[in-house]
């Protein structure tokens, strides 16, 4: 049997164990992260990208541990959730690489559906909620934390 490529959208979720040190207005205590990752795959089947999805998802959640700037251990761990889908045809140019459809009610505004499943981007490393969970190696030298 020929390998085909599939795409596997794998979910993760993050969060803060131990007391913070110096926690900010930022700092939400019962914050998580969650993360979704598409991997590409070679597989002989959908059964086999899913195997060798999951061995990947649990050796990436292993690897995310780190400590945030407020000196808190931050551990990533696999939800077991996972969404597969077979690319059609030649990987090209401007190829759907990932597709998935839910059914919502009509009556939930496109802005509320794009906050469910896209959530409220904040690219500010430094300041908000996202600080929680980044490696305090990746902050400036001098924020609050690192001292």
């Amino acid at each position: 049997m020929a390998s085909k490529w599939f795409t596997v959208k794998t979910l993760y979720r993050s969060y803060a164990e131990g007391r913070p040190e110096k926690p900010d207005l930022a700092y939400d205590p019962d914050a998580t992260a969650v993360e979704e990752r598409i991997l590409l795959i070679k597989a002989k089947s959908k059964e086999d990208a899913a195997s060798k999805a999951e061995r990947e998802a649990k050796d990436y959640a292993e690897k995310g541990t780190c400590h945030n700037p407020y000196n808190q251990k931050i551990v990533t761990y696999y939800t077991g959730y996972q969404d597969i889908y077979e690319i059609q045809g030649n990987l090209s140019d401007k190829r759907e690489i990932f597709s998935t459809t839910r059914i919502i009610s009509k009556r939930v505004a496109d802005k509320k559906i794009a906050h469910i499943y896209m959530g409220k981007r904040k690219f500010s490393y430094g300041k908000g909620k996202r600080r929680k969970f980044i490696n305090r190696e990746y902050t400036p030298t001098g924020e609050r934390g690192l001292q």
